[in-house]
């Protein structure tokens, strides 16, 4: 099996003391064939000295003032010649062996077009907990995969063919921590997410990092993607889903209900591509259904009946 070439970009500025850490995670991955960029906005702490240390796995270095994190996401990408893609900030890590995982399933299934893990949070570099993922595609176009109503999509478990990237980027720079958000969004227009059943990577829970301290303006920033650019169909099923929402607590409880339900809400939006291992027959893909996910679908549509108030 021929792996592709993964291209990471790793954003950064000021966070010299996060950084030998998230590259060495990268570097402990032994991947035959893999591009690393990082992009600093001209730090003035140690970020220089630790690239230096580690030139034999980085491809290319930026080191110049920028217009935030998605402008510099946005040069790397511009660098990168991979047919994988993904981004790693500064202070999250790679489990052992996922970039290979990902280069084996993107060989293996020309129809994987983006794919997405189990989500992660490490606090002090042990892993505090693990979290379910479950996104079917018309969910993820009407918003609802924001951390309210779904869980986010988490940005350090995600990763793309080159394709996805030169059909719908760069990220809009006035966004300042909701694009990955509007990334996945344009994404789902076109493709569904493949989730594999495996740990990939891990996000790092400290003290003053923007997605703690900026919570109030990624809502915000989520709420003006999504007056641009929910509408029509889209903003037809959101509207279909709340009406299923104040009859689900009856249905629920009804014989082949919750059946009824899923059946009339379409495939897309209840159904996404799954890759599980065994060492018997490697990685198999199938269809899985939100209806077999009984906390989740209940946890659904207790929220959208607010839905129409945000």
């Amino acid at each position: 099996m021929t792996l592709p070439r993964i291209s990471v970009v790793t954003p950064t500025y000021q966070s010299g003391k996060y950084l030998e850490a998230c590259i060495q995670s990268i570097k402990a991955q032994g991947y035959p064939n893999l591009e690393y960029i990082i992009v600093d906005g001209g730090s003035t702490d140690e970020t220089q000295a630790i690239v230096a240390r580690h030139r034999d796995i980085v491809s290319d270095f930026i080191s110049e003032p920028d217009n935030g994190m998605y402008d510099a996401i946005n040069k790397g990408f511009n660098l990168a010649t991979g047919d994988v893609c993904c981004w790693l900030n500064s202070d999250d890590r790679y489990f052992e062996g996922a970039l290979r995982v990902v280069g084996e399933i993107f060989a293996q299934f020309e129809n994987t077009h983006w794919l997405t893990g189990y989500p992660a949070v490490s606090t002090g570099g042990v892993v505090t907990s693990v979290g379910d993922a479950f996104f079917p595609k018309e969910l993820i176009r009407m918003g609802l995969c924001n951390g309210n109503v779904l869980p986010h999509i988490t940005q350090e478990t995600v990763f793309w063919r080159r394709h996805c990237w030169d059909a719908v980027g760069p990220i809009p720079t006035h966004l300042k921590l909701a694009g990955d958000f509007w990334l996945w969004r344009q994404f789902a227009e076109k493709w569904e997410l493949a989730f594999a059943k495996v740990l990939l990577a891990s996000f790092s829970r400290r003290e003053g990092q923007l997605s703690e301290a900026g919570r109030e303006k990624y809502a915000e920033e989520i709420s003006s993607i999504l007056e641009k650019g929910v509408a029509g169909d889209c903003e037809r099923e959101k509207q279909r889903l709340q009406r299923f929402s104040r009859w689900w607590p009856m249905l629920r409880r009804i014989p082949r209900g919750k059946g009824l339900v899923m059946r009339s809400m379409g495939e897309r939006a209840t159904s996404c591509p799954m890759l599980t291992y065994s060492l018997e027959n490697g990685w198999k893909e199938r269809r899985y259904y939100l209806g077999n996910q009984y906390s989740m679908v209940d946890k659904l549509f207790g929220r959208l009946r607010n839905l129409g108030d945000r």
